[in-house]
C-alpha cells in the first residue's frame, strides 16, 4: 500500500474517533501551522487532508466597548411664572403630630384655632378653655387659666387675644405675660339689647378689631387705646349666626349666606379697609341681569387668573361687566372664595384647595377632603378642625393630627 493510501485510511479512523474537531478548531486558531502540530506527517500529505476536511470553524468574540455617556440637553430657559406665589423652605415643615387620613364625616366641631402668619404659635378654644403651642404645636399648655373665653384671635407677631364678657387678654409672644384690660363701650346691658349681646374680636395686619354687636373699635396698642369706627354713612351686620370675619389684604370682611324654601340665596359682604371706610353688598346667586360672578380665565390649568363677568340681559350668558368698582370686586372676591389668610391666603374652590397669589390662584391639593380652612400658619399649611381634633395638612407630611379634645369620663363612672 502506497504511503498516501496509508494516509487517508489512517485519517478517516482519526476522524471517526473525533479528533478531526480538535484540528478545525486549532486550524481556525492557529491556521495551517496550528493544524500541522498536531497532524505529526508530512507536509504533502498535510496538503491532502486540508482538501478533503469542512471549513474551519469561524469564532467570532466580541469585546464590550464602554457606553459614552449621552450629552446633557442644553438648558432651556424657563418662561416667566403666570403669577407669582410665595416660597417656602420646605426643610422648616417639620413632622410634628400623628400621621392620619382624613375621614370622611365627623362631629360638629367641638374646638376652635387660631394660628399666627410670622411665628408658631397656635391656640385652640375648647369650652371657655385656651391651650396655646409655642413650638408649631408639638405641645400644647393652659393659657389664661381660670378665665371663661369666647373668641381668641393671634396677631401677625404671635401675640394671642382672647375675650371675656367685656374684657380683652393679651398673651405676648415670646414668653406667657398675661394681662387683662378693659374694653370700653363693651359691656353688655341686661335690657335694651335683645335678642342678643355679643362681642368678637378679629386681627388685621397689626390692628385688633373689636366688634360690640354692630359697634366697631380698633386698636393697634394692644387695647391700650381703643378708636370707635363711624357707622353712620355705612352700619356694620350685628348678626353672627352664619356670619364669618376674614381678615384678607388689609382689610377685614364680614361673609354670611342666607338662603330661604322661596329661593332666595344670597351672599351679604361687609368691608372694612386700613381707613376706617366700610363697604357693604349683596350678592345675589342666581341669574339676574348684571349680577357679577367670579371665574377663572382657565378652566383646565393649575394656575389661573382671575376675572370679573356679569350675567346678561337673557341671564343666561356670561358677558363683560359694564362698570367695576374696586370695592365690589374685592368683596366679591371675598364673599365667593372665603380665604382665609396666613403666611399665604388659602381657599377651597372647585373641591381643591387653592392659593391666591397676588395676580392669580394655584392649585395646591387637587381633591381636598373638607369644604373649609379654619386657619393658616406660618409655614402656609392650613389647620382645620373636625369634631374634637385638630389636622394639618402639609405637602411635605401630609395630614397630621395635632391635638385631640381628650374624652370626658363617663358620668356612670363618677
Amino acid at each position: 500500500m502506497s504511503e498516501l493510501a496509508r494516509s487517508v485510511g489512517q485519517h478517516r479512523r482519526w476522524r471517526r474517533r473525533g479528533l478531526l474537531a480538535v484540528g478545525a478548531a486549532s486550524l481556525a486558531v492557529g491556521g495551517l501551522a496550528g493544524f500541522a502540530s498536531i497532524w505529526h506527517r508530512p507536509t504533502t500529505v498535510t496538503t491532502v487532508v486540508v482538501e478533503h476536511t469542512p471549513p474551519p470553524v469561524i469564532v467570532t468574540v466580541e469585546v464590550p466597548v464602554p457606553a459614552q455617556p449621552e450629552p446633557e440637553p442644553e438648558p432651556v430657559p424657563a418662561g416667566p411664572a403666570k403669577i407669582a406665589c410665595p416660597v417656602f423652605d420646605a426643610s422648616a415643615d417639620q413632622p410634628v403630630g400623628i400621621q392620619v387620613r382624613p375621614k370622611k364625616e365627623y362631629e360638629d366641631a367641638q374646638l376652635k384655632v387660631a394660628a399666627s402668619a410670622a411665628t408658631p404659635r397656635i391656640a385652640i378654644l375648647a369650652d371657655g378653655a385656651v391651650l396655646v403651642s409655642d413650638d408649631d404645636g408639638a405641645r400644647f399648655a393652659p393659657a389664661f387659666k381660670g378665665h371663661d373665653v369666647r373668641e381668641i384671635a393671634v396677631a401677625h407677631d404671635g401675640t394671642l387675644y382672647a375675650v371675656e364678657d367685656d374684657r380683652l387678654g393679651v398673651r405676648t409672644f415670646p414668653g406667657g405675660t398675661e394681662t387683662w384690660r378693659n374694653v370700653p363701650g363693651a359691656v353688655c346691658k341686661d335690657s335694651g339689647e335683645c335678642p342678643w349681646c355679643d362681642n368678637r374680636i378679629a386681627v388685621v395686619e397689626d390692628r385688633l378689631v373689636w366688634f360690640h354687636n354692630a359697634e366697631l373699635s380698633v386698636t393697634t396698642d394692644r387695647g391700650r387705646h381703643w378708636k370707635n369706627i363711624s357707622t353712620e354713612r355705612m352700619a356694620w351686620s350685628g348678626s353672627t349666626n352664619d356670619g364669618v370675619l376674614l381678615p384678607f389684604r388689609g382689610a377685614l370682611y364680614e361673609v354670611h349666606h342666607y338662603q330661604d324654601r322661596c329661593g332666595v340665596d344670597d351672599t351679604p359682604v361687609w368691608r372694612l379697609n386700613g381707613n376706617g371706610r366700610i363697604d357693604h353688598t349683596i350678592f345675589h346667586n342666581y341669574y339676574e341681569s348684571q349680577e357679577p360672578v367670579l371665574e377663572g380665565d382657565d378652566e383646565v390649568g393649575i394656575e389661573w387668573q382671575w376675572r370679573e363677568r356679569c350675567w346678561g340681559e337673557d341671564a343666561s350668558v356670561l358677558t363683560s361687566c359694564s362698570k367695576s368698582v374696586p370695592a365690589v370686586s374685592a368683596m366679591l372676591r371675598v364673599g365667593t372664595l372665603r380665604p382665609v389668610e396666613g403666611a399665604r391666603a388659602l381657599a377651597v374652590y372647585g373641591g381643591s384647595l387653592i392659593e391666591l397669589c397676588d395676580d392669580g390662584a394655584r392649585q395646591v391639593y387637587r381633591a381636598y377632603p373638607f369644604e373649609t380652612i379654619d386657619a393658616v400658619d406660618a409655614q402656609g399649611r392650613p389647620l382645620v378642625v373636625r369634631g374634637d381634633e385638630l389636622l394639618r395638612w402639609s405637602a411635605v407630611h401630609g395630614w397630621r393630627r395635632l391635638y385631640k379634645r381628650p374624652a370626658e369620663p363617663d358620668r356612670e363612672e363618677l
